[in-house]
């Protein structure tokens, strides 16, 4: 039984049970608040739970649309493998078969100087000028008029590995001292590929008459005592017709691909460029999946039970509702850059359906396949082009880069240019061109190659339908997007809410303390009260009885 300590302590007071009148009176301040911040805690309690559900759903979509990335519909294959083949520029490629025979592979000149003792050994003092160029089989060079030959000086102290450090040193010669493991120690002098960069030494000591073993490494004659690889050019039969390379990564062979030659053919190659409908079909079906994955979850949490469906847990967080909204707006908007006109997601065969869903007709997408195949390489590849003629463009646009044409402005008398407004660094070619790398702005990475004379040209980006995703997601995703900073500000009404609570509570304390002392108070004046009274009706009654 519940002990009404006020009332216990004085029996002559007012007969109330204080102590619950006093709780009565706290809990019908404290309840009402105390209740509705539980609740506000609650529910955000429960969008907290919901967001991070969607942040998990998002970054789960956010991969599949990455990995999606890496399908090609357009391919390029090698029957052999002796030559691997790259797609460098998917606008440029035509689907086809070429056939190709590899005679040869370019190779390095290689020289060895042997018969030294160590690394320490000293040469002697003199002059070593190192030409380039081509050795023809009667044992005649030509020197590549390309490239400047080099001239090194060497003191009466110099060694071996004094040597082969100045030598390694220059552009186009790979020079060190290797321990041959017999006892004796070998300078190995390696050209770049190519039969033009072979190597020609000519060794002039200072004096002479002096002993100086710098004339060792002199091959103005010959080669022949030194040589144990000869620097050859790739000999390529393409179609039938020969023709010659100092790489073995070949770019202008087949428009837009890359080739690289591993060795001779031992039967003929042939390089297939196709577009795959399969593969453009399943890649387009994944992404139609994902988003309506990610648009019934949006729809879900962000529903207001109107229509009778649950309230979802988001139902009042616009950012939320925003970020479907703009979902939505990003796969029925245009897709710039990727053809001579926007590209849409209907041109693929995908429309949109009443409650917002996305769906891909198989009909409509075989007849777009058969009509422009080159579309669907903008499903899962970015394009970059120019049609301009005597312009080529490569490098990899920054996340940020936004689709659209911009313009190479060059100035013609310094030779200076800007993309898209930006500055870039201009380094000439060997053919008279410049190439132009944009070092800040939308394109930044970008190089532009331009052949001698051009003043402007123009370059295309387009981006890709899951590039554009992806980028749409990592924004959201950011530890700076929209879903993080939402989180927060969730978070912090939770650390609000819990300090208004514990508010409250010491809010309860000090009323109980307030209303105990009143009520002590009361009790007291109540009890005075009554004990005048009855002393007064003592005394009354004493009159009367004396009376």
């Amino acid at each position: 039984m519940d002990t009404d300590l006020i009332s216990s302590l004085n029996k002559n007071g007012s007969g109330l049970k204080l102590s619950e009148l006093t709780t009565s009176l706290v809990s019908a301040e404290i309840t009402p608040q105390k209740s509705r911040l539980e609740n506000q805690m609650e529910d955000t309690e429960a969008s907290i739970s919901a967001l991070a559900e969607l942040k998990a759903s998002l970054g789960d979509t956010r991969q599949a649309i990455e990995d999606l990335g890496a399908v090609r519909v357009l391919s390029a294959q090698s029957n052999v493998y002796e030559v691997d083949v790259t797609i460098t520029d998917p606008n440029a490629v035509e689907q086809g078969d070429t056939a190709m025979i590899v005679e040869q592979i370019a190779a390095r000149q290689v020289l060895e100087f042997q018969g030294f003792t160590s690394a320490d050994d000293v040469i002697g003092d003199g002059d070593l000028n190192i030409e380039f160029g081509e050795w023809a089989t009667d044992g005649t060079f030509t020197a590549n008029s390309e490239r400047a030959a080099k001239s090194l000086s060497f003191g009466t102290d110099a060694s071996l590995s004094d040597i082969a450090t100045a030598l390694n040193d220059l552009e186009g010669v790979t020079a060190r001292v290797l321990d041959r493991g017999d006892g004796t120690f070998t300078l190995g002098i390696v050209s770049d590929l190519g039969a033009d960069n072979a190597l020609r030494v000519t060794a002039t000591p200072t004096d002479p008459l002096a002993p100086s073993r710098l004339v060792e490494f002199d091959t103005t004659a010959t080669n022949d005592t030194v040589q144990v690889q000869a620097a050859t050019d790739a000999k390529i039969v393409l179609d039938g017709i020969t023709v010659y390379r100092e790489t073995n990564k070949v770019t202008d062979l087949i428009a837009g691909v890359e080739v690289t030659l591993n060795a001779p053919t031992t039967y003929p190659a042939t390089i297939t460029t196709a577009r795959n409908s399969e593969a453009a079909r399943d890649a387009l079906k994944t992404v139609v999946e994902q988003v309506n994955n990610v648009m019934t979850q949006l729809k879900s949490l962000t529903s207001t039970g109107f229509d009778g469906t649950e309230r979802g847990d988001l139902a009042s967080d616009s950012s939320v509702r925003r970020l479907m909204t703009e979902l939505r707006s990003l796969v029925t908007q245009p897709l710039d850059g990727l053809a001579e006109r926007p590209v849409y997601l209907s041109d693929f065969g995908v429309s949109t359906q009443r409650d917002g869903s996305l769906t891909l007709n198989d009909s409509l997408f075989d007849r777009a396949f058969r009509n422009r195949p080159e579309l669907f390489d903008g499903l899962t590849s970015n394009v970059l082009r120019s049609e301009q003629e005597g312009v080529a463009v490569f490098g990899i646009p920054m996340d940020s880069a936004v689709s659209g044409t911009y313009n190479l402005v060059i100035d013609q008398t310094t030779g200076a240019g800007t993309l898209g407004g930006f500055p870039t660094l201009a380094t000439p070619l060997e053919n008279g061109g410049t190439q132009y790398l944009a070092l800040s702005g939308p394109m930044a990475g970008l190089m532009v190659q331009v052949e001698a004379g051009i003043t402007e040209a123009e370059v295309t980006f387009g981006r890709s339908l899951t590039s554009t995703l992806e980028a749409h997601f990592n924004e959201i995703l950011a530890p700076d997007g929209a879903l993080e900073r939402r989180d927060r500000q969730l978070n912090d009404l939770i650390d609000g809410y819990t300090e208004d609570l514990e508010a409250l509570d010491a809010r309860s304390l000090e009323l109980e303390e307030r209303y105990t002392l009143k009520f002590a108070a009361m009790e007291n004046a109540i009890t005075q009260l009554k004990s005048t009274g009855e002393y007064l009706s003592n005394m009354i009654a004493a009159w009367n009885k004396d009376s």
